[in-house]
């Protein structure tokens, strides 16, 4: 009897243990989830992104003839999307400004801006190019954003002939000048802080536009 009785007791005590330990397992599990869900972060968190980029400038030189030259640079976007709500991580909302570098040098130089057909009487033109637009984009997937850019671009000719823009084009000075500009970026992400970025951007000036294209990898901070 008195090994029935202790055998109910603990029958009755492996009962009431069962789901309180089932209940402790799946909160368990549950933590373990939530810890895995806060380690990860997209495109759609994005607050603040720095891209390395490289790639080529589009123009019409003082001769007429359609001039390529390497581009290198860099951009930095900022998003304000994840520091409204949840919702609106599902859109890129702010601002991508930058600065990119190209040795033109003289007409019918190579894509590097050396090597013309005819010598110059100086060492050739460089240009620099500062944009600053508005960046509105959504986010297709947690991994690809396409954006459209609009606002303008400040570019700094050495020699303002050496670039059919304006006006400015007849002098042979140095020329800052801000022109309108359009542009779209297709975004994809390859780690966790690392996206590929491709931005296509149209300068439109009165003279004849000029067009950049280039290709980067955005570092996007732990947040």
């Amino acid at each position: 009897m008195k090994d029935k009785k202790t055998l109910g007791l603990l029958l009755t005590v492996s009962l009431f243990s069962l789901p309180g330990f089932a209940l402790a397992q799946s909160a368990t599990n549950q933590s373990v989830g939530m810890n895995t869900y806060e380690k990860e972060q997209t495109l759609k968190d994005e607050i603040i992104g720095f891209s390395p980029q490289v790639g080529v400038l589009n123009y019409t030189g003082m001769n007429g003839s359609k001039q390529s030259r390497a581009l290198t640079g860099f951009g930095v976007d900022f998003n304000i999307s994840p520091l409204l709500s949840e919702s609106a991580k599902d859109y890129f909302l702010g601002v991508s400004v930058g600065a990119f570098y190209s040795h033109m040098g003289a007409s019918n130089s190579n894509l590097f801006g050396a090597n013309p057909d005819t010598m110059p009487d100086t060492g050739g033109a460089n240009l620099l190019l500062l944009p600053a637009d508005v960046k509105l984009g959504v986010n297709i997937t947690p991994s690809f954003r396409t954006s459209i850019r609009a606002g303008g671009n400040v570019i700094y000719r050495s020699l303002a002939n050496s670039a059919y823009l304006d006006s400015g084009t007849a002098s042979n000075s140095s020329l800052w000048r801000l022109y309108p500009n359009a542009g779209v970026d297709l975004e994809w992400q390859v780690s966790k802080y690392i996206s590929l970025i491709a931005r296509p951007d149209l300068t439109f000036t009165t003279g004849d536009k000029m067009f950049t294209a280039t290709l980067g990898a955005t570092i996007i901070p732990s947040i």
